[in-house]
């Protein structure tokens, strides 16, 4: 059998088409397969934009939110600096002023020390001249001297208290008898 050339092209044409037939049903196949792909991608890329801009809004807020933290913070420091170094002129002032109390406190205790040790030396002189029968004395001599500074005097002259103590001994009187 002989076949006629006409046949055998349409056969190799029908089968030709059959092939492009096949082609086309595989190759329409991937192109619905690649379209949901696609299509799939662009609903998943929607919504990761659609995550991402909330996200920067988010973030955005939380930039805004943290630099108004920052100036509040910066203003805040710059208020507690204030309020330190002013706390710390305060300091060094009040230093200043206990550091001069106490050194008034020593002087003035020193000087009442010294008065009191003058007293106590003065009572033990009156006393030794009391039990030596020196009362007498002292009326004696007060009498003399118009008073009792120069009955004082008399005793320190006759009693060696030394020159500092009859000073302030004198002045002491002087001032209770100015006080009277």
């Amino acid at each position: 059998m002989e076949a006629n050339p006409i046949a055998k092209v349409l056969e190799l044409l029908t089968q030709m088409q059959g092939k492009i037939l096949n082609e086309g049903e595989a190759a329409q196949q991937n192109y619905d397969e690649f379209s949901e792909f696609c299509e799939d991608r662009s609903a998943e890329l929607r919504f990761d934009i659609k995550t991402a801009k909330a996200q920067v809004e988010n973030l955005q807020a939380t930039i805004e939110k943290a630099t108004d933290d920052s100036d509040s913070l910066r203003t805040k420091i710059e208020e507690l600096s204030s309020a330190l170094s002013q706390d710390e002129a305060d300091l060094k002032a009040a230093t200043m002023i206990r550091s001069k109390e106490a050194d008034d406190f020593k002087s003035e205790e020193k000087d009442l020390t010294d008065t009191i040790s003058t007293l106590e030396r003065a009572i033990a002189v009156l006393e030794k001249e009391t039990k030596q029968g020196g009362a007498a004395l002292v009326q004696r001599q007060a009498a003399k001297a118009g008073g009792l500074i120069e009955a004082l005097k008399v005793m320190i002259d006759v009693h060696s208290l030394n020159t500092a103590d009859s000073d302030k001994l004198t002045t002491l009187v002087e001032m209770n008898e100015g006080e009277e």
